[in-house]
């Protein structure tokens, strides 16, 4: 089974010179997703994970156009979870997703190759800007289950501060979350961005795959490959 992953896209039809470790390269956003999405197609992905922060402003527009042109490649089927940047869109997202036949994976889990996918869905804390994580829910037969969340369920805080990077901040529930998901025996490869940097790291029975970001170097599009067995 092979899932091609996308995240923190960005999307700015009306670029303001926005930047987290790098400056964003919003004008070049297109043809490096079409290089990803000719990249999947190649390797016959199974599925298209986007993890969250599709746009970087509350624009309606910037999400359809975004969704749209990952729609109209039709290389596999697409999946998503919300991002905070997303939060500011509101219900509008849900709709947008809706639209373009993109499941939500925290509303609608799927399983593929013996394989259950499902996510983590973001909202907002008790305090600004605070976030916190709602699971889907992880039923089903399979063996293996994938957790696609915008925010790290294992905290890389410490190892991002270490390389001298900034951290985007983890959500405030992570702990009760990383216990949510640990008193399932069942192994889990937790899949997620946010932090726009690349990392790995496991505890228990969850391997954390944290991808780059696409907005900006190294512009990130990740293919996993996993074998159930």
């Amino acid at each position: 089974m092979r899932i091609g992953v996308l995240s923190d896209l960005h999307c700015e039809l009306e670029p303001a010179g926005s930047r987290w470790i790098n400056v964003f390269e919003p004008e070049h956003l297109d043809e490096r997703t079409d290089a990803a999405l000719e990249w999947f197609s190649e390797a016959q992905v199974d599925l298209i994970l986007l993890l969250g922060d599709g746009v970087q402003v509350a624009n309606p527009s910037d999400l359809d156009y975004l969704f749209a042109r990952l729609a109209a490649a039709e290389v596999a089927p697409l999946a998503t979870v919300n991002g905070n940047h997303d939060l500011r869109l509101g219900e509008e997202f849900a709709e947008c997703a809706a639209k373009h036949g993109i499941r939500l994976l925290y509303e609608e889990q799927l399983e593929l190759a013996g394989v259950v996918v499902t996510g983590i869905a973001v909202d907002r804390g008790p305090a600004p800007p605070q976030y916190v994580g709602q699971p889907g829910g992880w039923g089903g037969e399979a063996d293996l289950v994938v957790v696609a969340s915008h925010f790290p369920v294992l905290s890389e805080a410490s190892r991002v501060a270490a390389a001298g990077l900034p951290y985007a901040g983890d959500l405030v529930n992570r702990a009760d979350l990383e216990g949510q998901l640990r008193s399932d025996p069942r192994p889990k490869v937790v899949l997620c961005g946010h932090i726009h940097a690349r990392c790995s790291t496991s505890a228990g029975p969850l391997l954390q795959l944290m991808v780059g970001a696409m907005i900006e170097p190294p512009f990130d599009a990740t293919i996993i490959e996993i074998d159930a067995t």
